[in-house]
């Protein structure tokens, strides 16, 4: 339920060494994942996800690659995670406002994951890529 998945994961970790890129370079898709140890079809579908939501960029040629469309401080976790996953809900019931429950009247959950919903959103889109990236250089120091 509030696992996150492989895609999300390795959507994030994509974004975080664009944003590591020096201003005006790419990054090559083939390069990161031979890096990374990543699968490169894997990978080009999420970043296929990104791109088509304006989190990302693509330049073809011998020097092309990927970009961020946006400083760091302007993507929220929530756009990431919704690029690649769609709407955001812990619950069938609260991902798609057409799902039919049929255990509606009787649930007993639905009002805490209402809450939980709520709070998780919310910090999700507090949560920048510089939150992440702040994370990452500062633990990565400590290493």
């Amino acid at each position: 339920m509030i696992c996150l998945n492989k895609q999300v994961d390795y959507g994030v970790q994509f974004l975080v060494a664009l944003s590591l890129v020096a201003p005006k370079e790419q990054l090559s898709l083939r390069q990161f994942t031979e890096k990374h140890n990543m699968s490169f079809l894997f990978l080009q579908r999420i970043a296929s996800l990104l791109k088509k939501a304006k989190l990302i960029q693509a330049t073809k040629g011998a020097h092309g690659g990927y970009s961020l469309v946006k400083d760091p401080k302007d993507i929220t976790f929530l756009e990431i995670y919704e690029a690649i996953e769609g709407p955001y809900g812990p619950t069938s019931c609260l991902r798609d406002p057409a799902f039919d429950c049929p255990r509606e009247k009787l649930c007993a959950s639905q009002d805490f994951f209402m809450v939980l919903q709520h709070d998780l959103r919310d910090f999700m889109q507090k949560s920048t890529l510089d939150t992440i990236i702040t994370l990452y250089v500062s633990n990565k120091t400590d290493r």
